[in-house]
């Protein structure tokens, strides 16, 4: 294996280079960020800064380390070169391996970034390109696949819902592309809901309690849904990124005005989504199955890398929870007035 080696070198140029440390708290797990550059610390920041610890100076043994090694620095050490060459045909090597469940050190190449995460050392080095050069996935959802890493495991699942909470509860959307997470979830935030998530939820079973944590603080909108709601009521923290092969842009939330992020909630219901033909919205008691299948689809599409760990996972979750098929109406109000009701029958 390459680690040791890649361990060294990277270690050596901690040494050499000022690495500013940043603490965020994502999914109830503490990840010390360690900084050389700073226009990578504006892109994570614009992502998921609400993560960002109220107190930066207090010091967490139980946090993951997280580097981030610019790829400049690659191409002027002969050394880190070898190194990625090196960890590069590892990674092939252990997508071979029949036994690769029972390796200890997870890695996976991408054309962007590569990296090393060593669940037994609490440590991630990531080598990454120039920010300039960073894809717009990252931009958007940056490090998506490591934290789905990390998060599963330690037996937390990263879910492609939407959630939102009203201070004391929460509640979460499922369903495909097209479904309505994304205007449902802008109709409540703008109502005086908490905003949790819209694209990726982090959710954990706690006993009987289903506890959903944000990650990102983006939307993603179509032109025809940013024209359908009442935006001016929100305020952006940058400006909109489009993404590529998509009408959608991302935008990024700003927790100011009107528009409140929780960090976290406990979960009491889940709704699976569909676009009915309506005024008024249609609400059913969901089958387990069912509703199992609508959050297992929409999260294989986003993350298939984990698909037996995602189903083992969605089957805990939506235990002992009130599930419902939500057929939107075509009245945005009465499909307010519909979550209205969830909340008022399950307040806790």
């Amino acid at each position: 294996m390459a680690s040791d080696l890649l361990e060294r070198v990277i270690l050596s140029f901690l040494k050499k280079h000022n690495f500013e440390k940043y603490p965020y708290c994502i999914g109830g797990e503490f990840f010390n960020f360690y900084y050389p550059d700073k226009d990578l610390l504006n892109i994570l920041h614009r992502s998921i800064k609400h993560l960002l610890c109220d107190d930066i100076s207090v010091e967490n043994e139980s946090a993951f380390s997280f580097y981030l090694i610019p790829s400049t620095w690659i191409s002027k050490n002969t050394c880190m070169t070898f190194v990625r060459k090196k960890f590069l045909s590892d990674v092939y090597q252990q997508s071979t391996n029949e036994n690769q469940e029972e390796v200890s050190v997870y890695s996976r190449a991408y054309p962007e970034y590569f990296y090393l995460f060593e669940p037994e050392k609490k440590r991630i080095l990531c080598v990454i390109n120039d920010a300039i050069e960073f894809s717009i996935r990252c931009y958007i959802s940056p490090f998506q696949y490591l934290f789905q890493v990390v998060m599963n495991l330690l037996d937390k699942y990263m879910i492609h819902v939407g959630a939102i909470s009203n201070g004391k509860t929460g509640l979460i959307f499922s369903g495909g592309p097209g479904a309505g997470k994304t205007t449902t979830t802008i109709t409540a935030i703008l109502n005086q809901y908490y905003y949790v998530g819209e694209d990726y939820t982090i959710l954990e079973r706690k006993n009987t309690d289903l506890k959903a944590y944000s990650i990102y603080n983006s939307i993603k909108l179509t032109e025809k849904t940013l024209n359908m709601c009442d935006m001016q009521k929100v305020s952006f923290s940058h400006e909109p990124i489009a993404i590529p092969h998509n009408k959608k842009k991302a935008y990024f939330l700003a927790e100011v005005d009107d528009i409140k992020i929780a960090r976290n909630t406990s979960i009491q219901s889940i709704c699976a989504l569909s676009v009915g033909s309506q005024k008024k919205p249609i609400l059913k008691t969901a089958s387990t199955p069912g509703l199992m299948k609508s959050l297992i689809l929409s999260t294989l599409a986003q993350s298939p890398s984990f698909r037996g760990k995602i189903i083992q996972g969605v089957q805990s979750l939506v235990k002992d929870k009130f599930l419902y098929d939500f057929v939107l109406g075509l009245d945005i109000d009465e499909n307010l007035k519909m979550i209205d009701w969830i909340f008022q029958q399950h307040v806790t």
